[in-house]
């Protein structure tokens, strides 16, 4: 199980795997890994987060987008954001954008 509590990093950037297909429906959606064949369904809150890191755009901005759309502290976001990263992480539903 991958963990990034310890070593979470708020500039870091995340991508859909590269044999993973994001669908949505309505304020929800679904990550299907295509070559596992599982299917991870996201809630309206983590759609969003995923489609705001699909963007491209850092945790640190996710997060703020997230803090001003939510009516939530900043602890209970970060705390919410670190374990959905961590399981999407762990079933290779997104990865690390590394510079090259």
């Amino acid at each position: 199980m991958v963990q990034i509590t310890d070593s979470f990093d708020p500039a870091a950037r995340y991508k859909l795997g590269s044999d993973v297909i994001l669908q949505q429906f309505g304020q929800e959606a679904l990550l299907l890994h295509v070559t596992t064949e599982n299917v991870y369904q996201l809630n309206a809150t983590g759609a969003e987060i995923v489609a705001l890191l699909t963007q491209g755009i850092s945790i640190a901005e996710a997060m703020q987008q997230l803090l001003s759309e939510f009516d939530v502290s900043e602890v209970q976001l970060e705390r919410e954001l670190k374990g959905l990263l961590a399981d999407l992480l762990d079933q290779g539903l997104i990865a690390r954008v590394t510079d090259s």
